[in-house]
């Protein structure tokens, strides 16, 4: 409970008994968002792996590799085992790197939202916000 009370503010049990709403659209922000990054991850790979020779030193020859360099690069990660040589390659590779960073500011904002759409009402329980 004191890894709850860290993230959501003290009583966050009682408010979440109380107005489970809000937690739930953040939980399904969650989950939408974790989706949409392994789709895209997927698209990216897709195309990684029709073009395995822009790459070096090593190249994403396989799936997996190409997804792995997928994940990496849109979590801004970047190990070094896997670049773009050509620019073509590169403004795809750094176009990635961008939306991941986007697709978390997305997902931040929507779950910071959903906190500030319900304030506590004097004598307990939240309510929605206009």
């Amino acid at each position: 409970s004191g890894f709850y009370q860290r993230v959501f503010g003290a009583g966050f049990p009682q408010r979440m008994e109380e107005n489970p709403e809000p937690y739930r659209m953040g939980f399904r922000a969650l989950q939408i968002d974790i989706v949409n990054y392994i789709a895209f991850a997927m698209m990216f790979a897709a195309v990684y792996r029709a073009v395995p020779d822009q790459f070096g030193p090593s190249q994403p020859d396989s799936f997996v590799n190409a997804l792995y360099f997928s994940i990496i690069t849109m979590t801004t990660v970047g190990f070094g085992d896997i670049s773009p040589v050509t620019r073509c390659t590169r403004i795809l590779v750094a176009s990635e790197a961008l939306f991941g960073i986007f697709m978390l500011a997305v997902l931040l904002g929507v779950l910071l939202g959903q906190r500030r759409l319900y304030v506590p009402i004097p004598g307990g329980g939240t309510e929605r916000r206009p």
